[in-house]
């Protein structure tokens, strides 16, 4: 897979050697390829940004939460902040919170089960 050392080397080369491409349009490609990079390998690890949650219903954690908080993403009844007190919690208590830039910020990663917030 490529490497950002790589994005970056290659950019350096055609800013050097190539006049014939703006600075704008190679910045441009650097900064978008280095992007794609960090999306793919956030990926990976199971890491996902704001834009993706919203596109798949389920429930979310982020390291920026406290424990037992979750975002649960539902289509029909949109975003909701609930809270488990342990992981025998059935009955988890629906915050109202306000929607806050930072919710947009954060990286955030999938759980299955309410278990999983209690490692």
């Amino acid at each position: 897979m490529i490497s950002k050392d790589e994005i970056i080397n290659a950019w350096v080369f055609l800013r050097k050697k190539n006049h014939s491409i703006s600075d704008e349009t190679l910045d441009f490609m650097k900064n978008i390829s280095i992007e794609a990079l960090e999306k793919i390998e956030n990926a990976n690890k199971g890491i996902l940004s704001f834009e993706d949650i919203v596109e798949e219903p389920g429930q979310y954690v982020s390291e920026d939460f406290s424990r037992g908080v979750v975002l649960l993403v539902d289509h029909n009844k949109g975003i909701s902040l609930l809270t488990y007190e342990d992981e025998n919690d059935m009955l988890p208590m629906n915050i109202k919170f306000p929607f806050y830039a930072g919710l947009l910020k954060k990286k955030y990663r999938r759980i299955l089960n309410r278990k999983e917030l209690f490692k």
